[in-house]
Formats: C-alpha cells, structure tokens, sequence
C-alpha cells in the first residue's frame, strides 16, 4: 500500500486520536519509552490459579463436596427423598403386622307400641318404655407366612336385661396364590444414581471454575500486552516511524483483546454463580480462589480397573465389550434402576403366564373356623367348620387368549431384557473410551508444555539479547502458562471422565472417592493420570 500524503495523513491521525478519545474513552497517546518497557517486562510470571495469594479463598474438591453434601439443594432433596423411602418401607413391613380393630355403639330403643283398641269410646295409649343397647368387638386380621390368611373377632352386646357375647377363629388359604401387586425394587439404585448425578454436577462445576478463572487470567495478561502493543505504535506513529496500517492494526487487536477479556470474565461468572448454587452458597461477589484437587484419584482408578478386571488401565487397546467381564452385564442389570425395572417387567410377566395357565386348571381352597356364642341365660354353644373347595373351568374361550397374550407380553419383556443388558454394557464401553481419550489428550497437553517452554527459553535469551521486544517474550510466557492451564483442563476432565465410567458400572461414586461417614474427603495424594496406586 503506497504512502498517503502529508494532507490525507495528518487527517486520519487526527481521526484516530478522535475515535480513541471517543469510543475507547481511556486511551490517550500514552508516553512510552523502551527503557520502561524493558521494566516492565522484567515481572516475573503472573501465579496461575492455585498459587493463592491475599484475598484468595482455598477451595478444595474435597471440601465443596463435603460443603455441598451438607447444604447443597440436590443433597438435601436426597435426604428428603431418602426420608420418605423409609417411612415407605416401615409401612410395607408394618402391613405383614397384625392389624386389630376395635367398634363400639351405643343407643336407646323403644320396646312400647299402642295397646289393642277396646270397645269404648276413647282410646287408650301407653306411655312407651325406653332401654339402652350397647355393643362392642374387636377384629383381628393377619396375613400369615405362606398366604395363610388369619381372621379372629370378639363382640358382646346389651340390649336391656339381656346380653350376648360371640368369639370366632378362622383360617385359610388358596392355591394357586392370588396376584398381588410387587412393590418396585428399584428404589435404592435410583437414590444412588441420584447421588452420583449430585456428586458428578459438584466435581463437573469445580473444574469448570477452575479452568474459567485461569483462562479469564490469560486474558487480562493479554489484554495488557495487546495495551502495550497499541501504546508502543501509537509512540512510532508520533516519533514519524510507523505506518497508519500498524496503528489500526493494533487498534483492532486491542479491541479483541478487550472483547475475549470481558467474554473470559462472564463464563467466569457464570461458572462461579453455578458452583455457589451447587454448594448451597448465597449469591455473593467474585473471588479468587486457590484450587487443589485433593481427591482419593488412585482409589477410584484402581476401583474402576478391578471392577473392569483389567490389569493396564486405561489401557492402550482401544475399549470394546469383549474385554469386559462376562458377568459383568448381570452385574449391570442388578445396579441400574432401569435395569431392575426391566428384570421387574420380566418378573411380572412370568407370574402373568403362571396365572393365565392356572386359570385354566383346578382351584383349590381349604378353610378352619372356629365358633363360641355365649347368650344370658344359656348354655354356651361352640361350633367348628373345615371344608375344601375345588373348582375348575369347563368352557371358557377367553382363558386361553389370556393365556396368549400372556406369553406375548413375556417374549417382549425377554427383549427388553436382552436390549437393556445390550445398552447397560455400550455405555461401559463408550465411558472407558472417554477414559482413554482424555488421557491420550493429557499426554498431548503434556508434550504442548515441554515444547512451549522451549519456545519460551529462546524468547527470553532473545529478549536477553536484545533481538526481539518485550511483547514478543510476554507472549511467549503466556502462550506457557495456556500450555499449562490445558494440561490442567485435561487432568480433569480425565479425571471427571473416570467418574463418569464409575458411575456407568453401577458404582456409589461417593463411596470410590471416599466418602464415608466419619471419615475426611479427599486424601492429598500427589496421583497423576495413569499412574499405579499401592503396591502394583
């Protein structure tokens, strides 16, 4: 691009500095010398997230697990969710109990009527007679072991100058036994993945915190030098070195610096706000905070590796299902809510088939009752009863399209069966696989490291040097510390994946970590991704 003139120059310069004014507000032509340049770049590295400082707050994985474990609102609707279930099962177990009931009735009755008509003139009438009626009993009703069914009631009863009592015993039992509703047995695993999901959002928006307050520090680090950078042109164009294009190019990248700094603080923000919530926290302002990941990782690494019985993990092999378990598959189906759902289904369909063939067969029942009536006035008269009942249909077309249907609803519940243990086992294998990408990804963050400290070394030496400027070193030191901040990012995703494949495997994620009651969170160890724990 040719020069522009004297006229046309002095007119875009001018334009400049008006559009700065303006719009930026706070940028004027600053004075800028290489000597404060050069003192300016002699900082030492900015500390990146966990190197605490003042002001700081020390936020452990350990302890905002435990923070939101004590007061976060997914927690506490656990407990509450975990309340009502045992009253549920108090009240299951309380309906095998005996169950005893008590009546009473009292009241007043006229026995007097109108006395017969008479030959005379007027009539006469008496004056009726009251007396009380008084009743009361008891029922006993209990559900014995084996469908036997107990009914047992005791009454007496007054009416004026006589009473009378009554006391009766019975027994008895049907086969085949009659339908009942099943309760689900799903309950316990859907509180646990209930959990899990509760301790995976925790961990998830820790590390999103995390990684958010380091890149929005990168970007006030570049922001200053893009400053820096537009300063220094701004000093050229005056001194009569430099172009117009280079200020406006400056200019620009200014401006995108100040846009990716206000576009790093708000996920900053947003991830902040987020964790707070998780941990029960009321809103509150922005703070640094020092991070530490304290964690018992090896512990949960050798859980997911025993119960995938591998001996290498994550394994350079690429994950498929047949380096699962063989058990592994009933293992899931035991574990997972929608997998006892499934094997429920199954259940009830056999008993379905089971039912619809006995309808079509005998019925036998078999009864004992036992009978005291005690009247005023008498002698008591005792009286016992046992009997057996058979029955058996003779024509009834639609038993057998009962039993049909019947065995239809079975074969589709042994589908679904089949189909859930199928999915149950590919997410394992989809979750390994994460697994093992995160950690091909970490050793790709590792080796971005050593190659952005090399080009960091020769910046400084050429800086040193006195061959290139301090921007072009600046940069290289923060193109270091994104280097890091990736490795970083990439430990923990590697690590949330590995919640992630503890969960799928139908693991109490809380329990793998450590999680027991009177025992501290988190361990401090100094684990690293794919490092052996104990003894191996």
């Amino acid at each position: 691009m040719a020069e522009l003139g004297t006229f046309s120059h002095r007119r875009a310069a001018k334009l400049v500095r008006l559009v700065m004014c303006g719009v930026l507000g706070v940028l004027t032509p600053p004075e800028v010398s290489p000597a404060s340049a050069a003192s300016a770049g002699s900082e030492a590295i900015p500390a990146g997230p966990g190197a605490g400082g003042a002001g700081q707050e020390e936020l452990s994985l350990a302890a905002a697990l435990a923070e939101a474990r004590q007061q976060g609102p997914a927690f506490a609707a656990l407990r509450r969710d975990e309340e009502m279930a045992a009253l549920a099962e108090r009240r299951q177990a309380a309906a095998g109990l005996p169950r005893v009931t008590f009546s009473a009735s009292a009241g007043l009755g006229s026995l007097a009527t109108a006395m017969p008509s008479m030959p005379s003139t007027s009539l006469s009438l008496t004056a009726p007679d009251f007396e009380p009626h008084l009743a009361a009993g008891l029922r006993l009703d209990w559900t014995l072991p084996g469908d036997w069914q107990l009914q047992a009631s005791a009454g007496v009863e007054s009416s004026g100058p006589r009473s009378s009592g009554a006391l009766s015993v019975g027994i008895g039992r049907q086969w085949p036994s009659p339908a009942k509703e099943v309760e689900g047995g799903e309950t316990e695993a859907a509180r646990r993945e209930r959990r899990n999901q509760a301790v995976l959002e925790v961990v998830e928006a820790w590390y999103a915190a995390r990684s958010t307050e380091a890149e929005w520090a990168v970007r006030r680090e570049l922001l200053a030098v893009a400053e820096w950078e537009y300063q220094a042109a701004w000093k050229r164009r005056d001194d009569g070195g430099g172009s117009l294009r280079e200020l406006l190019a400056a200019e620009d990248a200014l401006r995108q610096a100040q846009e990716s700094e206000r576009s790093a603080f708000a996920r900053h923000l947003a991830a902040w706000q987020r964790l707070e919530t998780l941990l029960g926290r009321p809103p509150g302002r922005l703070r640094p905070a020092r991070w530490l990941d304290d964690l018992d990782w090896p512990a949960v690494e050798a859980a997911v590796r025993a119960e995938l019985g591998v001996n290498a993990f994550p394994g350079e092999v690429v994950a498929t299902a047949s380096l699962l378990p063989g058990d592994l598959a009933e293992r899931l189906l035991a574990r997972s809510s929608s997998g006892l759902q499934v094997m429920e289904a199954l259940e009830e369909a056999e008993r379905g088939v089971a039912a619809a063939r006995a309808a079509r067969g005998w019925r036998v029942g078999a009864s004992a009752s036992y009978g005291l009536d005690l009247q005023e006035g008498r002698v008591p008269v005792a009286t016992w009863q046992t009997g057996i009942t058979l029955a058996h249909p003779i024509h009834d077309p639609a038993l057998a399209l009962d039993e049909e249907a019947a065995r239809l609803r079975l074969e589709e519940a042994r589908r679904a069966v089949a189909g859930k243990r199928e999915e149950l086992v590919q997410q394992v294998v989809d979750s390994w696989q994460r697994v093992q990408n995160a950690f091909r990804a970490i050793e790709d963050a590792r080796l971005a490291v050593e190659r952005s400290t090399t080009t960091r070394d020769v910046a400084l030496a050429r800086y040193e040097a006195g061959l290139v400027a301090w921007n072009d070193r600046r940069r290289a030191e923060i193109a270091l510390i994104q280097a890091v901040n990736r490795r970083q990012a990439a430990e923990g995703e590697y690590r949330l994946a590995l919640l992630r494949l503890a969960d799928a495997l139908g693991l109490d994620v809380g329990t793998v970590v450590g999680w027991e009651p009177g025992r501290e969170l988190g361990q401090g160890s100094g684990w690293e991704p794919g490092r052996e724990s104990g003894s191996e």
